[in-house]
């Protein structure tokens, strides 16, 4: 078939190809945003109701970070896959219980397309045991190179449910090689209930923890937690006015497929 003359050219590249391109592009200008004595940050517990929320909010508009909301009831990003194993397994909380009471569900607020501080009507993330045994307060996931053998740089989650709020809400990232990339995050939930009225589950009380480390991280594990929502990782962030970071994430934008709020 012959092109349009007036198509501009870079549509006649497969998505693919073009995203390869731009993780590529991102990943170098990462490593010059962030200097060598910059390898690593924890971003501790903050209140999130919707992407907007996010640190990374600008790599996910670019098509950089992944963002899993668990909406159609799957863990189903790309290389990021949950390696727990019989008898225990992650899944969603609708998906595992179709006709669950929404007052249960610790969906993070802006998925079903409206902040109204309530999570009820969108999905979440939980770890179960079969046996009758129910929910786990434990979750885990492995992140997978990517086509061109990258792990993420960055990787951040949503707590938004705790399973005891008297005991520490624990975080473990791990580097490629196994190695503990966060010594000691563990987190008191009992702030996020402030003003002591709030119920577990409730919006105000979700919070967003990250991470970015140069190494690379392979895995996250999560200790007492009932719930989580909206995993997110990946390569870069773009920096808000790096003129080149913004055209390319304006490209990325044209192949972005759709995301709740």
């Amino acid at each position: 078939m012959k092109m349009p003359l007036n198509r501009p050219l870079f549509l006649s590249l497969s998505q693919k190809l073009l995203m390869k391109i731009l993780v590529t592009i991102f990943a170098l200008a990462s490593s010059v945003l962030f200097s060598p004595a910059a390898t690593f940050r924890m971003w501790d517990p903050q209140p999130y109701l919707s992407q907007l929320d996010s640190p990374f909010y600008d790599g996910i508009q670019g098509g950089i970070i992944y963002l899993e909301d668990f909406e159609d009831g799957n863990l189903n990003t790309p290389f990021v896959r949950d390696p727990l194993t019989p008898p225990q397994a992650g899944t969603t909380f609708r998906t595992q219980i179709p006709d669950i009471a929404e007052s249960r569900i610790g969906s993070v607020d802006g998925d079903d397309g409206v902040l109204d501080f309530e999570g009820g009507k969108g999905d979440s993330w939980i770890t179960y045991q079969t046996g009758g045994a129910g929910r786990r307060s434990f979750f885990e996931f492995e992140f997978l190179p990517n086509d061109e053998g990258q792990y993420p740089l960055f990787v951040g989650i949503v707590v938004t449910e705790v399973a005891d709020v008297s005991e520490n809400v624990e975080f473990i990232f791990r580097d490629p090689s196994g190695r503990d990339l966060n010594n000691d995050s563990e987190y008191d939930p009992r702030p996020w209930f402030d003003p002591g009225e709030l119920l577990r589950g409730d919006v105000e009380t979700h919070r967003f923890i990250g991470i970015h480390s140069s190494d690379g991280i392979q895995s996250l594990s999560i200790e007492n937690a009932f719930q989580v929502d909206h995993l997110q990782y990946g390569y870069a962030i773009p920096e808000a006015g790096t003129t080149v970071l913004s055209m390319i994430a304006a490209t990325a934008g044209l192949f972005r497929r759709r995301r709740s709020p």
